[in-house]
């Protein structure tokens, strides 16, 4: 009897052992199936505002649950759906490309993600305190700056832009909120993002003490701009923020919602298709999503995954071949 009892409680345990696995075989899921994890940016940060907005909308319209998570940006996000701890993700296409092919900022190859659509455009985006000597990218030698966290976009585009121009600042990497607040006290001397525009953290700053923008010269922006032509240029348009007295024309990149390539086709088709039927609620959340629309799919730089592809196919989006696997 006792050895049956013994037996009885070690197949229990087995079986609560294998039940609390992250992960079904070949199907990468939350540990509650109805749950996924959203890899953002830091908090104060137009993604992680833009990302917390979609998923409410996918949480009311499918039932799914998108917890987001505040991360270090887009290296960090590739990294964490890597190791499956997120399942969803927004990044760069610059740096999703490097991750895909093993080049750049990429360790190895992260082989793991997959695009699903394309949202916004990164802008590359400064501030400094208006009595700041600070007047471009060739004034920051020696100067405290911060770029955000470590994983994110800037950290990656600002020190490739200042190696190439010759300027050494003092690189800070602190998140959105604590940047302001340094700036505020005087602990750094400027701060240089790339997302979406209008950023919520500048604004704020913005309406409590005197600053102006930080972004290249003309003369700086076609020097980079040929040098790394992985980038775009666009322009923040006058009033974006109240202290932006003039168009500001910068470097610009795509954003793209990734998902982890084993994620069901089915369920990527559903959120891509809730999204994109959901379209006008979600470009309420925040003004950069205004631009997105199924054709800026072509602004993927990695393959699309099946799902989302589906989802594309059927509402006729004529997709390059280099974002479909196997071609």
């Amino acid at each position: 009897m006792q050895k049956r009892m013994s037996f009885i409680v070690s197949l229990i345990v087995v079986i609560m052992m294998l039940t609390a696995l992250p992960f079904v075989a070949g199907t990468v899921q939350a540990a509650d199936p109805n749950k996924l994890v959203g890899g953002s940016a830091s908090l104060g940060g137009a993604n992680y505002k833009i990302m917390s907005g979609w998923s409410l909308i996918i949480d009311r319209k499918m039932g799914k649950k998108v917890i987001i998570e505040a991360t270090g940006g887009p290296v960090a996000n590739l990294k964490l759906i890597e190791r499956n701890e997120a399942q969803v993700g927004v990044v760069t296409q610059s740096l999703a490309w490097e991750g895909f092919a093993g080049k750049g900022w990429a360790d190895k190859k992260y082989v793991l993600s997959r695009a699903m659509f394309a949202v916004h455009v990164a802008y590359l985006d400064g501030i400094v305190l208006a009595k700041s000597g600070i007047k471009d990218f060739m004034d920051m030698g020696g100067k405290n700056i911060s770029v955000g966290p470590a994983g994110g976009t800037p950290a990656v585009v600002v020190k490739r832009i200042c190696d190439f121009l010759g300027e050494k600042p003092n690189y800070r990497y602190l998140g959105q909120g604590d940047s302001m607040r340094s700036l505020k006290d005087g602990l750094i001397d400027g701060a240089i993002f790339m997302g979406g525009a209008p950023r919520p953290a500048f604004a704020q700053l913005g309406a409590s003490v005197p600053v102006r923008s930080l972004h290249l010269t003309k003369e700086q922006l076609d020097r980079v701009s040929k040098a790394f032509p992985q980038y775009s240029t666009g322009v923040i348009k006058k009033g974006t923020y109240k202290y932006l007295e003039k168009d500001v024309h910068t470097l610009t990149d795509w954003y793209a919602y990734m998902v982890h390539k084993d994620l069901s086709d089915d369920l990527v088709y559903q959120l891509t298709k809730t999204t994109f039927e959901n379209l006008d609620e979600f470009k309420k959340v925040h003004k950069a999503v205004k631009i997105m629309a199924p054709e800026n799919v072509v602004r993927c730089q990695v393959p699309l995954h099946p799902g989302a592809l589906k989802y594309f196919k059927e509402k006729g989006i004529n997709v390059p071949e280099r974002l479909i696997e196997g071609k």
